[in-house]
């Protein structure tokens, strides 16, 4: 008597959708005690291969489908991934991603009679904070293509405006072996000669399934320092084996829209999806309102009150800002991608509601209003979309 794997588990999952696998049970399970358990263990620590479980199901086959068990674990680890944003308030950065990213251990057994029998075990799965379309989901799509083919996690278009002040990252899964990585690209001139990156950013030890972090904005580049500066049109980045140079990921290529500045240009930073960072300039009109929030209570007076003396008072009053912006002018691709910034759990507004980026990018977190919203319009290039948030903070005072 034996188990028979039908559908196994990968090395990596996004933890959204289901971590399932599917068994089959054979030879006569149903003339003695049988059950088929599987115990779920978390690593304490990245890569520390220190295991605490986190809970054992188990299940007896279903002879109306034809004798087969599923095991659907992804909601009990789904709470171990945390968000994993870019150092904040920092130029630059770089780093291995090991809050969005944990592994799991999964171990399958039978028990024949109160005796375990066949044992099957997925040592070092990796789950990552993220989600996939349900109908990709369905025809096929997993993480795991984003990660074999190089690909960068986010949805956002491979070519992206982005003015000099505007900060960016790139989130990407290392598909396999050990190696040191870096980034690397080109710059490009108006009069289309090319050079390199000032500075190149190397990351040491990289295994399969680990999830890096690299900071590819214009000033977190150095490019600023570029003695050419004025004339960078576009740059293109890529991340590659720091030994010989062979390019692991795809490329991603950032066009300069440089460099006046307005009281509407603002920075919006969420979390994408796939589990990284993305940044959205937006230079809307913004709207501006609030909510006032308070505890009252009822005194009672005595016979002999003043007309002065208040009968009801209020306390522990808090305010927060509440905002309408609009987003701007986006191309088909881009408003597609924006619906990451609507769904996102982890969403920052860059600077004040009028930011001086020279000095003023603290991280503002905000909570996106949910329900329901208009993704895409045609002709929206006559009236461009919006989105409405609040603070993520109640003031206590001005």
């Amino acid at each position: 008597m034996a188990l028979t794997i039908l559908k196994g588990l990968e090395t990596i999952h996004a933890v959204k959708n289901n971590m399932a696998f599917k068994v089959r049970a054979s030879g006569g399970w149903q003339a003695v005690e049988y059950e088929v358990s599987c115990s779920v263990y978390r690593e304490l620590g990245y890569r520390t291969t220190l295991w605490e479980e986190v809970d054992t199901m188990i299940q007896n086959p279903n002879a109306n489908a034809g004798n087969e068990i599923i095991f659907d674990f992804h909601r009990l680890l789904a709470g171990f991934v945390k968000h994993d944003p870019p150092y904040l308030n920092a130029a630059s950065g770089i780093k291995k991603c090991q809050l969005m990213n944990q592994r799991a251990m999964v171990v399958v057994s039978e028990k024949i009679n109160g005796i375990i029998g066949y044992t099957n075990k997925w040592p070092n799965i990796h789950f990552i904070k993220a989600g996939i379309d349900k109908r990709a989901y369905a025809k096929g799509q997993r993480l795991s293509d984003w990660q074999q083919k190089g690909l960068f996690l986010t949805h956002q278009p491979r070519r992206k405006v982005v003015t000099d002040y505007q900060p960016e990252w790139l989130y990407w899964c290392m598909n396999a072996g050990s190696q040191h990585i870096k980034l690397n690209g080109q710059v490009e001139y108006k009069d289309g000669s090319v050079g390199n990156l000032p500075n190149t950013y190397t990351i040491l030890n990289v295994e399969g399934q680990d999830v890096v972090m690299y900071s590819t904005g214009f000033r977190q580049l150095g490019l600023e320092l570029d003695p050419l500066a004025a004339e960078i049109k576009k740059w293109r980045v890529w991340i590659e084996q720091d030994s010989d140079g062979t390019r692991l990921s795809e490329i991603m290529e950032y066009e300069l829209a440089c460099c006046d500045m307005s009281q509407q240009d603002r920075y919006y930073v969420f979390e994408n999806s796939l589990g990284g960072y993305d940044s959205l300039h937006t230079i809307g009109e913004l709207t501006v309102g609030g909510a006032i929030e308070k505890q009252s209570a009822q005194r009672v007076l005595g016979p002999y009150a003043e007309a002065y003396d208040r009968e009801l008072i209020s306390f522990d009053i808090q305010h927060r800002h509440t905002f309408k912006q609009h987003i701007s002018y986006k191309n088909r691709v881009e408003y597609d991608w924006i619906l990451d910034l609507l769904r996102s759990e982890d969403v920052y507004r860059l600077g004040d509601l009028y930011p001086n980026p020279t000095v003023d990018m603290d991280w503002v977190p905000i909570d996106i209003e949910k329900g329901t919203f208009e993704h895409y319009k045609d002709r929206q290039f006559m009236q461009p979309l919006q989105f409405a948030y609040a603070e993520a903070l109640q003031h206590q005072g001005l």
